[in-house]
């Protein structure tokens, strides 16, 4: 999203304040989930149920909730000496066709993970794919 359709709000000095996410380029407070935690918290919730291949669906690369779910998924690992794959990451838009299509992607390799972390609207489209497996 461009930081311009904020412009009018800025020269008013109305003040903004950003939800989840703060666009690229705008100043503005903001109060989002604690990604970066969540993530690593699954993650390590995965490693104990002792999976150590673990697929990660992102969302869209220039989000920072997906850039920070995406670290966090990745200190989990590191956590447990678990190398990180980029095989096992797909990135997908956050809408049920894009989960869909990236969980397809990871359950088709030649070595599926055994656990899938997935962020937002995604799980739901993850769950539809698993159940056309089963």
């Amino acid at each position: 999203m461009e930081t311009g359709v904020y412009q009018p709000f800025l020269k008013a000095k109305v003040p903004l304040v950003a939800i989840d996410r703060t666009p690229p380029g705008l100043d503005c407070d903001s109060v989002a989930a604690a990604n970066i935690a969540g993530a690593r918290a699954a993650g390590a919730h995965l490693i104990r149920l002792g999976h150590r291949k673990i697929g990660f669906i992102s969302g869209p690369r220039q989000f920072s909730t997906a850039r920070e779910r995406q670290v966090g998924y990745e200190q989990a690992l590191v956590a447990a000496r678990i190398a990180i794959s980029d095989d096992l990451t797909r990135y997908a838009d956050y809408r049920q066709p894009g989960g869909y299509a990236a969980m397809l992607e990871l359950l088709n390799l030649a070595e599926p993970p055994t656990a899938v972390g997935a962020g937002r609207a995604m799980p739901s489209a993850t769950e539809s794919q698993l159940s056309t497996r089963s």
